[in-house]
């Protein structure tokens, strides 16, 4: 078994760069949390609403593999752009 470096994983800031994204993704399109939220739940994801967004977007809340790819087709981006790590992980030695 490959041993794996976790010295600089930290999944809180994680969590917060891809709260960052969605919210940072959201404000892009000029879109309103309930704007998302409605595109959500014609995804089917019927329990999104505004303030789930809201929690979300503040890293608050935990957002599934599903819900990351249903947020990509609502904002009108990709997954790879809400997972993008650049901005909350640090850097080693940062």
């Amino acid at each position: 078994m490959t041993q794996i470096e976790t010295a600089d994983f930290d999944v809180t800031l994680i969590r917060a760069g891809i709260a960052a994204n969605v919210r940072a993704w959201r404000a892009r399109a000029d879109l309103t949390s309930a704007v998302v939220a409605e595109r959500m739940r014609e995804l089917g994801f019927g329990t999104w609403l505004s303030q789930t967004v809201s929690v979300a977007e503040h890293g608050k809340r935990r957002i599934t593999a599903e819900e990351i790819y249903g947020l990509a087709i609502a904002l009108n981006t990709t997954t790879a752009a809400l997972m993008d790590q650049h901005v909350a992980v640090r850097s080693p030695g940062g």
